[in-house]
């Protein structure tokens, strides 16, 4: 009885240090706006992006890697969704959303006419045709979701997507965002139960984490923009 209740209280006492150390940890994040990453995001600037050269974009059709399975309207769907996530986050604004047929029509004329054309001419060709001053790629490398037991317990998603904005004008890529996350049991890691309290406890699906890693990027852009580093 009393190993019982040493143990509870050891435990009990380690998730608090680690609640601790997680509130101090964002706090200092938050205070730093030179910080760019978030839990699972890392973003690269490149010296070149002039962030108010750059206004009006269009976001390209999500695509996937040779090695991912996921159907056709499921990227469909995640394409609609880092638009309106973009939309909502960020001070650029989105074509997609302005000229949503103009899109559509240019992006059917540019593969008919270009067949062999690869993802990132395609994408650059089609911010040229409705006029955009970037454009953004994303690729999605991890999309899948397995429940093995109770949803808390046994559940398994992981997601992970490669993100460039890239000047229509030059081709020159501005910023990446890298993403990469996997949902885990609370009991699976204590040494993670601060960043879990710091995104919210709870099993999250792979359309959730995604929409988690596009608004970290969101932010991540608009971050950069609103800087008055990037902005000399």
């Amino acid at each position: 009885m009393n190993e019982r209740w040493t143990v509870s209280v050891v435990i009990k006492c380690v998730f608090a240090v680690l609640l601790l150390i997680g509130c101090s940890r964002t706090k200092s994040q938050k205070s730093g706006e030179e910080t760019l990453d978030s839990p699972g995001f890392h973003a690269q600037v490149s010296d070149a992006y002039k962030p108010q050269r750059i206004n009006t974009i269009v976001v390209s059709p999500v695509i996937k890697s040779d090695q991912l399975e996921i159907e056709p309207h499921r990227l469909e769907d995640l394409t609609r969704q880092l638009s309106t996530v973009l939309a909502l986050n960020t001070s650029m604004v989105l074509l997609n959303l302005d000229q949503a047929e103009t899109v559509a029509s240019g992006l059917r004329k540019i593969r008919s006419e270009n067949p062999d054309l690869g993802d990132r001419e395609v994408a650059l060709k089609l911010g040229k045709l409705i006029g955009a001053q970037g454009v953004v790629c994303t690729q999605v490398g991890a999309f899948n979701e397995k429940i093995t037991a109770g949803v808390q317990e046994g559940a398994d998603s992981h997601v992970g997507f490669n993100m460039e904005l890239v000047n229509v004008e030059t081709g020159q890529m501005l910023w990446r965002g890298l993403y990469s996350k996997k949902n885990e049991p609370l009991t699976e890691n204590l040494f993670k139960m601060s960043e879990k309290f710091s995104e919210g406890v709870g099993y999250k699906t792979s359309s959730e984490l995604i929409e988690q890693g596009f608004v970290y990027a969101a932010s991540s852009l608009e971050k950069i923009r609103q800087s008055p580093l990037t902005n000399k």
